[in-house]
């Protein structure tokens, strides 16, 4: 029997895709079951921090679930949702709006009748001088080497990993010092841009492997220069025809293997966000081939980690410009 629901969840929650599908599904059906339509609160938490509150950024008291936006804590916002529909009680309910959501850079949440779809889709083109382009520049490419036996560190992201990797936005600024990750980043924002739904990135690349991974990660720059990374992403090369074309999972394409410096495409999507981006502010990419533990370390020899001791360093190449354009593609408000 179909019944209203109430989702919850966080930008940097590893749930957050699971989160958005049941409720984009809860409002498929309510279209034929009138009276079950389902509510949506997306905070900027992660699954276990509902905060508001990182090491390296902080987004207000307003933010934590234990004042969500003024309206009351969690738990008071389960007892009115449980009150409307187990007591026929909506008065409380009412007041808030059936879909809130905290929007990244504006530090506020916004409230609306239903999940809003995004107005158009914007993307930018990596260049091999490491710019993001609002059209594919001239042809070249980025080369960077990358070692499993030196992985690029987990900072930050949408996970669930205890001690010294917590989940949530994060400074990026030792990563993108390393030598095997490409940074490629826009020119100042002049106005206010706000980034919302899915954030997708499409890579022509070659690698001198025979499997390899590719990572890629958004980040905002702030005024003065602080990279904060806000979602990412990432595929085997192998497993690339199972995510062609929308970056998510399709069964029926079984994994192969890469022919060592053949340019293949790779669709990546980094979820969702709601991401405004203030006039001075850029934005940033990074593209690499590890993020450990958070993803266990590809070999590039096409073993798994589990089955193999043995690793090989894999010479990649991002090909970028007309004739290969990479890019990141967002939805925007």
């Amino acid at each position: 029997m179909p019944l209203p629901t109430l989702h919850i969840g966080g930008w940097f929650d590893i749930f957050a895709p699971n989160t958005l599908d049941q409720y984009r599904r809860q409002a498929v059906l309510s279209k034929t079951f009138p009276g079950i339509e389902p509510r949506l609160i997306l905070g900027p938490w992660t699954h276990t921090n509902l905060t508001g509150g990182y090491p390296d950024i902080h987004f207000g008291a307003a933010a934590s679930s234990g004042i969500v936006d003024g309206r009351g804590d969690l738990s008071s916002l389960h007892t009115a949702w449980f009150d409307a529909v187990l007591k026929e009680d909506g008065a409380a309910i009412a007041a808030v709006p059936k879909v809130l959501l905290y929007f990244l850079g504006e530090n506020r949440w916004r409230g609306f009748d239903e999940l809003p779809v995004p107005a158009g889709q914007r993307s930018w083109f990596l260049s091999a001088e490491g710019d993001l382009l609002d059209q594919a520049g001239v042809d070249g490419n980025v080369e960077y080497a990358y070692d499993p036996l030196d992985p690029v560190p987990t900072t930050g992201g949408a996970t669930m990993l205890a001690g010294a990797f917590p989940a949530g936005p994060a400074r990026q600024d030792a990563v993108e010092a390393r030598t095997d990750v490409a940074v490629f980043t826009t020119e100042p924002f002049t106005e206010t841009t706000t980034i919302f739904g899915a954030v997708t990135a499409t890579l022509f690349a070659s690698s001198s492997a025979v499997d390899t991974d590719w990572v890629v990660r958004l980040c905002r720059v702030s005024a003065d220069g602080v990279s904060l990374g806000i979602a990412d992403g990432i595929v085997r090369a192998s497993w690339r025809d199972a995510y062609a074309g929308t970056g998510l999972f399709e069964e029926g394409h079984p994994p192969s293997p890469i022919e060592p410096g053949q340019v293949y495409e790779y669709t990546i999507s980094l979820w969702e966000t709601a991401l405004t981006l203030a006039p001075g502010e850029r934005l940033r990419v990074q593209v690499t081939s590890s993020c450990h533990p958070r993803w266990d370390r590809n070999l590039n020899t096409g073993k798994l980690a589990y089955e193999s001791g043995v690793a090989v360093t894999a010479n990649q190449r991002i090909h970028v410009g007309a004739s290969h354009p990479s890019r990141l593609t967002v939805g925007v408000l």
